[in-house]
This record gives structure tokens, sequence and C-alpha cells, in this order.
């Protein structure tokens, strides 16, 4: 096959490749194991990140979330922080594992402390970000127990507490009193998405009131504040569109005063 002429010398664009990668896994479905395949492994130069992280002269700081997919499978994603030797702040996940039920303490610890002997990095750890539930503060303090001699200062300052969690705590307080008609607005969106009929009766709707249409509409989860933000923001936007689809359906929508 023929070439045509080339534009410009190729360049590398890792940000660009991340980016590809994941809407390509996103589209394709792409289940998690693939990524163990032995075949895949050269593409991540993991050996070269592990030589990196083991050379450091810096302490290295940790953020990690534990969440549970759709089919009811806790997954703990863990990114090492850390400054490479011309003083740039580098981030790089280095493991993303299932969680054994019940998602204790003991069950989270057990699978960062294996993440980090994996790496070799187990006595380079200075802090690790993870939110204010129970069972974190649990695995930090079994984290602290038995690597203690390793840590700076003995572990005091290992646990520092997610600010975006503890800020979502707070304005979901703060939304409380809205709480209803966010409730109303949340039902009436997910009856909305739950089926392609559904949303092209939402649309013809909205086509009527010279509006754009919708592929979908955002619908908000509990952790996760700006979601109810922009859910709201859309709702205002489409607020004639909603209040005739709910009489249209059947369904509760908010007043006008609310």
């Amino acid at each position: 096959m023929r070439k045509g002429p080339r534009e410009g010398s190729f360049v590398f664009d890792p940000r660009k490749t991340r980016e590809c990668l994941v809407k390509w896994c996103i589209s394709a479905e792409v289940t998690f194991n693939k990524f163990d395949d032995p075949l895949f492994a050269p593409w991540m130069m993991r050996q070269e990140l592990r030589n990196e992280l083991q050379s450091l002269n810096s302490r290295i700081c940790l953020t990690s979330d534990l969440w549970t997919s759709n089919k009811k499978l806790g997954y703990l994603c863990l990114t090492a922080h850390y400054i490479d030797a011309n003083f740039i702040l580098i981030k790089k996940t280095i493991a993303f594992k299932d969680v054994k039920y019940p998602h204790t303490g003991l069950a989270i610890e057990e699978v960062i402390t294996k993440c980090l002997i994996e790496w070799g990095i187990k006595e380079k750890v200075f802090t690790i970000i993870l939110d204010n539930a129970s069972n974190n503060q649990s695995s930090c303090d079994l984290l602290r127990e038995s690597g203690h001699s390793d840590m700076l200062f003995g572990g005091e300052h290992l646990h520092v507490r997610c600010c975006a969690h503890i800020l979502n705590l707070l304005v979901q307080d703060g939304m409380a009193i809205a709480h209803g008609t966010i409730d109303k607005i949340h039902d009436l969106v997910r009856h909305i998405i739950s089926s392609p009929s559904h949303i092209q009766a939402f649309n013809e709707i909205a086509e009527r009131s010279g509006l754009p249409s919708k592929a979908g509409l955002i619908l908000d989860v509990p952790n996760r504040w700006n979601s109810t933000h922009n859910m709201i923001m859309v709702a205002i936007e489409y607020k004639v569109v909603l209040k005739r689809y709910a009489e249209e359906q059947l369904e509760h929508s908010p007043e006008d005063e609310e």
C-alpha cells in the first residue's frame, strides 16, 4: 500500500495515547483482567517505572479510592505522587486491584501493602490520601503498625483526609434545604434515561420547545456534589421540557415555586 506524503515527523504524545486508550476501553467494554495479559505488559513499561520509584531520593505520597462496580465488585486504585530528579512533580497509577468482600480495613490494607511490596516502595511512603470512611481509618492504622519503623515521624502523618470528600460532605449538608426538590429532579431524570423511548419522547418535546435534543441527561451521584450541580443546571435550561414530559408521563416534577 502506497502512503501519501507525510505532513511532518511523528511525535508521540503520551497524554493523547492514554486518552485514546481509555476511550477505546470504555467503547469496547474491555474487561480489567485483559490488562494482566503478559503480552500487554511491555506496553506499560512497568520495570522502568519500578526502577525509577526505587531509585528516588524523596518520599512517595499516595492517593487511593475504593468503589463498587455495577456488578457489585470492589476495586481499589492506587496512584503514586513524587518529585523526580529534575524536581518535577510526577503522578503514576501503580495499581488497579479488586478488593475481596467485605471491604474492611484489613482487606484494604492487604491490597495496599501487597502493591507496595510488588513495587518495592513500602519503606518510601510518606502519606496516603483517603476519604473519611471508617474502614479507611482502620486500614491506615494497620499500615502504620506494620511499617512504623520505615515511616517518617512513625507514621503520625500517614493518613491525609481527602479534601474533596470533606467539601462534598459540606455541600451535601448545605443542599439538604432543597433535598425534596433535588430528589424530584433526580427521579425524573432517571425515568427519562431509563429507556430509549423515554429519551425520544423528551427530545420530541425539546424540539417543539425550540431546544436542542439531548443524547442523554446528567444524573447525579451522592458522592459527587458537582454532578448534582450539573444536573440542576441542565434541569433549569430544560425546565419547560421536563415539566411537560412529567405531565405526559404522569411523573412527579418540582413545582414552580421550588
